[in-house]
């Protein structure tokens, strides 16, 4: 609701600033003010179905380089519970609109274009003493918009930096320090292509010496070029955690990490939005993972190196979820083993959003299926690997299932369409793994380490094979190690497994338990 109100005033206020476009041209336009306003309102009401706008003027001063009014800007609920319940005061100020076309206050800002108005607005101690006072006794707000003879829109506010503690807010516990920063944006009088841009310095918060975040050169920029569809960049120089458990004290340090995007969505005229698709990219140059236990005994540092995920999503013609989800490591440092590098590239289809709390619905609840609708559900691993100096471990692998949207339950194995599954994962290499997590302290692991391990992952499995898991085999073109390929198609009445063969029946009853 917050966000609601936020957007319904901002707008509002940017509408006001539309009504004096024309002041360039000398035209007094004291007399058509309150129809504009009463347009203005008209079109907001109209527009949604949250709340009841109104805008009301007073103090109205024109003089010859600029206009000086009182604005008061309330919102009513339309649902409203209570019948003497009061308007929610959103805006109640002063503001000055300089005219054009060379604004003295827009050519201070930078701004040498022509602009048919120049609105400014200075938060003052008479509208909110105690943000008057936690600002330090000034304004903790000021804020301009330029409307260019195209009727362009240049909006820019800017905070001054601020502590805030239970003193100030009473559901706040510990401290939330904000840095000076501004919000922009751009675009032309209807709102149909818009940018907008955040910037903060810093942003800390302290719940006390052991739980605590900072987070360093934060930018945030937004274009729309149509009210459904939003592409997007975020940008944070460092972020810092601190928290404490039981048995531990985690301390994590990132640097330089980037997301953009883009969502594209639906907004009814009840605020409740549905994203019908989106993709982002994240990435982060450096995460350090610091543990201390409770004796105070520092455990080895964990440094990923160079992480991005990329994922996406879109809900089919039958409103189902399609997506994907691919992960690449650089490497990964464990206190000075080079632990190596990974990736993870997977694939979904035809999925119910509901299962597997898919992101696509925000705040309303997801639109009702028929239980009964078929749908072809498709999982896919398609790349798995870790690398590190002895060689690969791969992992890749599918599944295709006809299902129902009311259940995920396999009541019939003509359900599954098809299932394949490959591991090549040597000893050797897992091996290697294991011997440098035995010790960080090294840069590197003897053979005869790597071999050792080796010997004993082989025996574990080897008591494992004996237990007759047909699926695993321990050697593969003279490699020891785990490996498995299978294949199985319902149009075929073998499975082949390893290279043999296994009735649809077997294969059944071994791999899920039943026929």
């Amino acid at each position: 609701m917050k966000k609601s109100i936020l957007a319904v005033g901002i707008i509002a206020v940017l509408g006001v600033g539309t009504i004096f476009t024309s002041w360039h041209t000398g035209k007094a336009i004291e007399s058509d003010i309150d129809n504009n306003l009463s347009k203005i309102t008209d079109i907001a009401n109209k527009n949604q179905d949250l709340y009841n706008l109104n805008i009301t003027k007073s103090n109205y001063e024109r003089n010859i380089f600029s206009t000086k009014l009182h604005l008061i800007i309330t919102l009513l609920p339309k649902d409203k519970t209570e019948p003497n319940e009061k308007p929610l005061k959103v805006f109640d100020d002063d503001i000055t609109i300089h005219h054009g076309p060379f604004p003295l206050s827009a050519i201070k800002n930078g701004i040498l274009k022509p602009q048919m108005a120049w609105i400014e607005y200075e938060m003052n101690e008479e509208t909110s003493p105690k943000l008057w006072k936690i600002a330090g006794n000034s304004s903790l707000i000021n804020a301009h918009l330029g409307i260019s003879y195209g009727k362009y829109l240049t909006f820019k506010l800017i905070n001054k930096a601020i502590t805030l503690t239970n003193n100030e807010i009473d559901s706040l516990d510990g401290q939330l320090d904000i840095s000076k920063g501004q919000l922009s944006f751009e675009g032309d009088e209807s709102l149909s292509c818009i940018s907008s841009t955040a910037q903060f310095a810093k942003l800390n918060y302290a719940l006390d010496k052991n739980n605590f975040f900072s987070m360093e050169k934060l930018n945030i920029s937004t274009t729309s070029n149509n009210s459904s569809n939003v592409d997007y960049k975020i940008n944070i120089g460092n972020l810092h955690i601190n928290t404490e458990n039981t048995n531990e004290l985690i301390n994590l340090d990132s640097d330089n990490i980037e997301n953009q995007g883009n969502y594209t969505f639906n907004i009814n005229r009840n605020g409740n939005f549905t994203i019908s698709s989106y993709k982002n990219d994240t990435s982060f140059q450096k995460i350090k993972i610091r543990k201390e236990n409770t004796l105070k005994q520092e455990l080895p540092l964990i440094q990923i190196n160079q992480l991005s995920i990329k994922q996406n999503g879109q809900l089919n013609n039958i409103k189902m979820a399609n997506g994907s989800l691919s992960t690449n490591i650089n490497s990964i440092i464990f206190g000075k083993q080079n632990l190596g590098s990974g990736v993870f590239d997977f694939n979904y289809e035809g999925i119910v959003p509901k299962f597997i709390n898919y992101p696509l619905y925000s705040n309303q609840d997801m639109p009702e299926l028929d239980e009964n609708t078929q749908t072809n559900m498709k999982f896919s691993i398609k790349s798995l690997n870790w690398h590190n100096e002895e060689g690969d471990i791969n992992v890749s692998g599918d599944i295709d299932i006809l299902g129902s949207t009311g259940s995920l339950l396999l009541e019939d194995i003509d359900q599954v369409k098809s299932i394949k599954l490959k591991i090549d994962a040597p000893f050797r290499i897992i091996a290697h793994f294991l011997a440098q997590i035995e010790k960080p302290s090294d840069t590197t692991v003897t053979s005869e380490e790597v071999n050792k391990t080796s010997k004993h992952l082989e025996l574990m499995a080897s008591l494992y094979a004996n237990n007759n898991i047909p699926f695993i085999t321990l050697k593969k073109d003279n490699v020891k190690g785990i490996f498995t390929d299978i294949d199985y198609s319902r149009d075929r009445e073998e499975t082949y497994i390893n290279g043999n063969t296994m009735t649809k029946k077997e294969f059944f009853k071994n791999f899920f338990g039943y026929y």
